[in-house]
């Protein structure tokens, strides 16, 4: 019994060696797996470990041997696309710094340690505005379920401050959910209310979300819904050159300007209310645009080409009506 016990824990400590310590670039002679069963109080022969890579084999492993040792060949993921996951996740603004490098860790697990080394990099190439929200998970999860249980939920909104935290607002919200969206590298609530009816909400600004039982408003309208369609009506993107940009913005569309540029952006509270914002911006068209749809609450104060290319744009579009 003993030696079955024993022959068990040494082809596990092996599959985990060949599973975490090799890959094509690094590979394990059957002298080094011996002694790194030994290191692990594991007794071991050679013998054994041919008949264990064996067993290991016969179960589905692909195990590649070449003069230079043994190493896992294929995976259940590549490395590749093991990077392209790890892209997606520090890419997405509703995931935060925190949960970005937990998931990449966990990431990380299905490769080789020397491969995960790459994955871990990954963390720290791109610099941009992220979630604050770590509760991000938890809100999908419940959401989810929330659509699966026909049920209506009640939870709280939060506003961003100039100092970039966030304020719950007083208001309990009441909602129907009916589908979650990926737009603009955030995810959103598409929902019926009283009030309101169709609307959506940031699910990284919800908070405190609970499942009320109660059956959801109106679901004969929103069961032919097109979210691709949806998503184009309501949400916009933008891009251009690259210029810092100062703009002015009353205080009521705060969250408006956190959205579009992240709370790290600089934000200098005025003597009248309102605030200025210095940041990083796609100059063009698109950008004209989305200042231009805030009908003149929004000011661009500098660079003054900027702001002057953006006073002929408009002009040029009023003569034009």
């Amino acid at each position: 019994m003993a030696k079955t016990e024993g022959s068990k824990q040494r082809i596990l400590a092996l599959g985990e060696m060949l599973l975490r310590e090799t890959d094509e670039d690094h590979r394990l002679t059957a002298s080094e797996l011996e002694q790194r069963l030994t290191q692990l109080g594991i007794p071991s022969e050679r013998k054994s470990i041919y008949r264990d890579l064996s067993a290991l084999a016969d179960q589905g492993m692909d195990i590649i041997c070449s003069h230079r040792g043994y190493y896992l060949g294929s995976r259940t993921f590549q490395l590749a696309e093991l990077k392209l996951l790890a892209d997606a996740v520090q890419c997405s603004r509703c995931i935060t710094e925190k949960k970005s490098y937990e998931l990449i860790g966990k990431l990380g697990t299905l490769t080789s340690r020397h491969n995960a080394g790459q994955l871990r990099r990954q963390v720290h190439l791109v610099g941009r505005s992220k979630a604050e929200n770590e509760s991000i998970y938890y809100n999908v999860d419940a959401l989810y379920q929330a659509i699966r249980q026909d049920s209506e939920i009640t939870f709280r909104y939060l506003d961003y401050q100039v100092d970039g935290s966030r304020k719950e607002r007083e208001k309990l919200y009441r909602a129907s959910p009916y589908a979650l969206c990926w737009d603009s590298e955030n995810y959103y609530l598409v929902a019926h209310t009283e009030d309101r009816g169709k609307t959506h909400y940031r699910v990284d600004r919800m908070a405190k979300i609970q499942l009320t039982g109660t059956q959801r408003l109106h679901p004969e309208l929103y069961q032919d819904l097109d979210m691709a369609a949806y998503s184009r009506q309501v949400f916009g993107m933008f891009s251009g050159k690259a210029r810092a940009v100062r703009l002015l913005f009353p205080m009521e569309l705060i969250n408006n300007a956190v959205d579009k540029f992240g709370s790290s952006a600089m934000m200098v509270p005025q003597s009248d209310g309102s605030f200025t914002l210095t940041a990083e911006v796609a100059v063009s068209p698109t950008f004209y645009a989305w200042v231009f749809s805030f009908s003149g609450r929004v000011k661009i104060l500098e660079p003054e080409p900027v702001r002057q290319e953006y006073l002929d744009m408009s002009r040029k579009v009023l003569e034009e009506i």
